[in-house]
């Protein structure tokens, strides 16, 4: 069945391909041979841009030429078809050999190629002509209107070429308008069942574009109409002007009526147009060619297009919308930064009293003893230096020993001091204070550098969040590049891609294909085929009444996790301090954590419950798991003043790629089995909380279908084997298992553990396993 629509498709898009192909030619084609017939004051201007615009695209180049030509000799005199066919016979020499020598694209310098051989055959016609002012201005003029017509006309002719259904820019429509009007030059004179044809196509033009494109782009189209038939002088008055721009608005503006409401529409205003402004009103002419238009525009097929002349609109508007995000986020991030700078502007830990807080504690000391003793004079005066250098070996002891005693005073000191053991008392008091003053202030400074981290971890953020809006945007326009070039020209409407709520990527295809079985399964082929992501059918429905088919596909989950646990407290201890957790991120990670709190009881568990539930706020609030870790590892720190602490196993798979972290902050090993592959992950870092600093890195492995993982705390691993202590016997009983279930190996393991250490837990013991499960397409 898969094949049997997967061939249909494939006949659908070549033949769909075949027929915009032909019909693209065939109009490039009608073009070339009425820009051919056009003249405007004796020059061609517009048939050197053409062609130039034309010759950019090798499949048309023949054919180009021909149209163009074959409208040349039609009706333009032997010199101007002298003039011109050289002229387009240089354009074809010059190109060509631009292409050859250069190899790149002609089309940046195709406007130069046009305007040099315009003026080369110009001055070679006219060469014996006397009038040479005359002829300068007319060949600068010729050569000035080449030059921005090509220009013109390639945006022109894009709006016909262009496979990207996604919207149309104004100036392209503009460019379009015109290239449109330079044709109706050529068409006038040519009469069918005697009414003009000229006039014929106009009116039909004008309803068309104002049905399927809107109001905006008629009005364009209907001022160009206006201004030609006015240039052209077929009434002679510029009531033709107000006409046709009047009738470009009613095409647009009575589209939401239907086809039939906007034929009506037309026709009414345009019979009011011609009573009120037509020079001879109402005619049976006028009412044969309005009877025609209206009824070819009611069997012509047409679609309305509800993104053209938006995607300028809609471009801009999101490129200054981006602009202005990414403008405001880095100013809050450099803001952060700043704050932070302002917090490390402080003075670093101090460990030892600096040489000017002696000083200040000799002196306080002095003070409150000696000030009233009756030696004062004799020891702080005569005797200074001496005094002074036995005290600061009093106090260099108490910073040493913590505490200073009468056995530690100098003995010349003792013997000539009157209160020795007040001054010892007063010391140690005075010291305490010191040191108190000081733990608080390196508490104080630990704090600052708290807060600094913080802010430059928020400031971080906000950079990568910056950074991550125009990468995101250039990424996905060219996914639905590669996407629309796949699909070819298969009747897709609109290819959309934005974010969902779990910051995961969704792509829409709006399409009148009809979705009959296995269609919507091929284009999800086809998507899947292009990009780096797997994606999966979301819904499939209706664009309310306007036969619209919706597709939507969202990046698809490719594997999932099935997870179990096993734990065991120390004997006599009435809880365990390992603490764990299952987090199941909404962008598609999930993270399994392993925390071991240092010691073992109540204490041992308020840290490790403190460190794995700061890491659940913080990356569930959207902090990068790193980021996390080290606000962990300094709120510990502080908080214990550097004196318990935690250690942290954590495996964060994706559950997209598939693709695992493992990270370990002095955690045991980890073991990935697969198959009979057994791989043993290990790191040598520092429980959390010990240091100020922490340094961790990412063991990364992409992990397969039915792939095991197994974390476990040192209640498990640290178990004897033999006479040595190691992590054999464990190895050799995860090789031999023949089972892939996650709950029945994690009680194994337990249980195994358990009989090892005589029956008994010698210290807490915790296994967690996951299994990998690859979800079907």
């Amino acid at each position: 069945m898969s094949k049997m629509v997967s061939t249909t498709i494939e006949k659908r898009r070549v033949n769909t391909e075949r027929l915009s192909t032909l019909a693209k030619g065939a109009i490039i084609c009608v073009l070339g041979f009425m820009i051919g017939r056009g003249v405007v004051e004796t020059i061609s201007p517009m048939l050197v841009a053409y062609y130039g615009c034309v010759f950019e695209n090798k499949k048309m180049r023949i054919w180009g030429f021909l149209s163009t030509v074959l409208g040349l000799v039609s009706i333009q005199t032997i010199p101007n078809v002298f003039k011109y066919l050289s002229i387009m016979i240089m354009v074809t020499l010059l190109g060509t050999i631009v292409e050859m020598v250069y190899k790149k694209n002609i089309r940046y310098v195709m406007g130069v190629i046009c305007t040099v051989s315009t003026i080369a055959v110009v001055i070679g016609t006219k060469i014996y002509v006397k009038d040479y002012k005359l002829s300068i201005v007319t060949l600068l003029l010729e050569a000035a209107s080449v030059f921005l017509l090509t220009i013109l006309f390639r945006k022109g002719l894009s709006f016909l070429t262009d496979t990207n259904k996604e919207g149309v820019a104004k100036e392209t429509f503009i460019s379009f308008s015109i290239l449109a009007c330079a044709a109706t030059l050529g068409m006038m004179g040519i009469t069918v069942i005697q009414v003009s044809l000229l006039q014929l196509i106009a009116l039909n033009v004008l309803l068309y574009i104002g049905f399927q494109y809107g109001l905006e782009a008629s009005s364009i189209m209907g001022v160009a109409i206006g201004f030609a038939a006015y240039y052209t002088k077929s009434s002679g008055v510029v009531d033709e002007f107000i006409i046709w721009s009047i009738l470009g608005v009613v095409a647009g503006l009575f589209r939401d009526i239907g086809k039939v409401g906007t034929a009506i529409a037309y026709f009414t205003a345009f019979i009011f147009l011609t009573l009120q402004y037509g020079p001879n009103g109402i005619d049976f002419k006028t009412m044969e060619m309005l009877i025609l238009t209206i009824g070819l525009f009611l069997l012509m097929p047409t679609r309305k297009k509800e993104r053209i002349i938006q995607r300028e609109l809609t471009e801009e508007n999101e490129n200054e919308l981006e602009k202005m995000i990414h403008q405001k986020l880095n100013r809050f991030a450099l803001t952060y930064e700043n704050i932070a700078k302002k917090f490390v502007r402080v003075k670093p830990l101090q460990e030892q009293l600096t040489n000017n807080e002696i000083n200040q504690l000799i002196d306080h000391v002095a003070d409150k003893v000696c000030k009233e003793c009756s030696m004062c004079n004799m020891c702080w005066q005569k005797d200074f230096y001496d005094t002074y250098r036995a005290v600061y070996s009093i106090l260099s002891a108490v910073e040493s020993k913590g505490e200073v005693l009468v056995e530690d005073i100098p003995s010349e000191f003792y013997k000539q001091c009157l209160k020795v053991d007040e001054f010892v008392i007063m010391v140690n008091r005075v010291f305490e204070i010191y040191k108190t003053n000081l733990r608080w202030e390196n508490k104080m400074i630990e704090h600052r550098g708290l807060f600094a981290d913080q802010f430059l971890n928020v400031s971080n953020i906000i950079k990568t969040l910056s950074e991550s809006v125009t990468k995101s945007r250039e990424a996905q326009s060219i996914f639905i590049n590669k996407i629309r070039n796949e699909l070819g020209n298969l009747d897709v409407i609109d290819i959309q891609m934005d974010y969902c709520s779990n910051e995961r990527q969704q792509i829409i295809i709006d399409t009148s294909l009809e979705m009959e079985a296995g269609i919507t399964k091929e284009l999800l082929k086809i998507i899947n085929k292009v990009g780096p992501q797997k994606f999966s059918i979301k819904e499939v429905g209706d664009i309310l009444e306007s036969g619209i088919k919706r597709c939507v596909f969202t990046e698809k989950e490719n594997y999932k996790l099935v997870k179990g646990y096993a734990s065991i407290h120390k004997n006599e201890q009435p809880v365990s301090g390992d603490c764990y957790t299952f987090i199941d991120l909404e962008s598609g990670k999930d993270i399994i954590a392993l925390s071991d709190g240092m010691g073992t009881g109540e204490r041992a568990l308020m840290e490790s419950k403190a460190t794995i539930e700061m890491l659940e706020q913080l990356v569930e609030g959207g902090f990068e798991i790193d980021v996390a870790i080290k606000t962990v590892n300094s709120i510990l720190g502080i908080r214990n003043n550097h004196q318990a602490f935690a250690t942290l196993d954590i495996s964060m798979v994706d559950r997209y790629t598939g693709e695992c972290s493992f990270i370990k902050s002095g955690a045991v090993s980890t073991f990935l089995k697969r198959g009979e592959h057994l791989e043993k992950i290990k790191t040598d870092t520092l429980p959390l909380g010990m240091f100020k600093e922490i340094e961790f890195s990412a063991l990364k492995r992409r992990l397969k279908a039915d792939d095991v993982v197994i974390m476990m705390s040192d209640g498990i691993s640290d178990l004897p084997y033999g006479k040595e202590q190691n992590t054999l016997w464990l190895e050799e009983m995860i090789e031999q298992l023949d089972s892939l279930n996650p709950q029945r190996i994690a009680d194994l393991i337990l249980d195994t553990a358990k009989a090892k250490a005589g029956g008994s837990a010698a210290d807490d013991m915790t296994v967690l396993v996951f299994r990998v499960w690859e979800k079907a397409i």
